[in-house]
């Protein structure tokens, strides 16, 4: 369906709740997927395996793992030391999330902060 409506070929696929095991894996492969990410955040180093990408960010201002920091906070840091590094970014988030916790314009300011190299 999304491969009709966007003319695009979906390759990719996340693992919903991020949870999985040997037999989803597999059964991501068999399904023709390219490569599949968790959940998992604070990950800034090239994935090594391709079907259990670690991502950097989730745009979400209550994850546990952030213990109180502003995701938008977190994912500035992030994408400096990867970009310093010459890392990976990988920066996710539901549209229902987003909306829901009003975190549109912490998004756009973000993606202005990294688009033009400097803070707003």
């Amino acid at each position: 369906w999304l491969q009709e409506l966007t003319g695009q070929e979906v390759n990719s696929f996340c693992y919903p709740r991020g949870k999985y095991d040997e037999r989803v894996i597999e059964a991501v492969k068999g399904a023709g997927f390219h490569e599949a990410r968790t959940t998992d955040v604070f990950n800034i180093k090239e994935p090594k395996d391709i079907f259990r990408i670690a991502t950097s960010v989730h745009v979400h201002p209550w994850r546990k793992e952030y213990a109180g920091r502003p995701w938008n906070e977190i994912a500035l840091e992030l994408y400096q030391k990867a970009k310093a590094d010459n890392g990976y970014f990988h920066l996710w988030g539901h549209s229902w999330e987003i909306d829901k916790y009003k975190q549109w314009d912490e998004l756009e300011s973000l993606f202005q902060t990294i688009n033009y190299g400097q803070l707003k």
